[in-house]
């Protein structure tokens, strides 16, 4: 049941249609947003050769169950389930936000695997 409601109320469903564009709308959304609010992250990633998408896909498809402590993703999962997919995009801001000191001293490998696992 849960499973259904996130595919048609969340509107979840789009994320995993290679038709629907809604997956790249979201990254591209994410991306604009990192540029608008931390470009000194958003260019040292640039620099790197690390795209938004090859961390953000992840999160988003998995609602951040995948790469982060069960704690943290049960407070995301509340909280969206009230706000709404638009705070999956807010909270992978506030992430990189919060671990930006950290991923501007790193090269690309050591990037992608802190984002693909990120310390509780």
């Amino acid at each position: 049941w849960v499973l259904v409601q996130l595919m048609r109320r969340y509107r979840l469903r789009g994320l995993f249609l290679s038709s629907s564009p809604t997956l790249a709308v979201a990254l591209f959304k994410v991306d604009w947003l990192m540029a608008r609010t931390l470009p000194a992250l958003h260019q040292h990633l640039r620099e790197q050769g690390v795209d938004a998408s090859m961390f953000t896909s992840e999160w988003l498809l998995t609602l951040f169950a995948y790469a982060f402590p069960l704690n943290f993703t049960f407070r995301v999962w509340d909280a969206f389930f009230v706000k709404g997919f638009s705070f999956a995009l807010q909270v992978c801001i506030a992430l990189l936000k919060r671990f930006a000191p950290d991923l501007l001293a790193r090269p690309f490998e050591q990037i992608i695997l802190f984002l693909r696992q990120v310390p509780a």
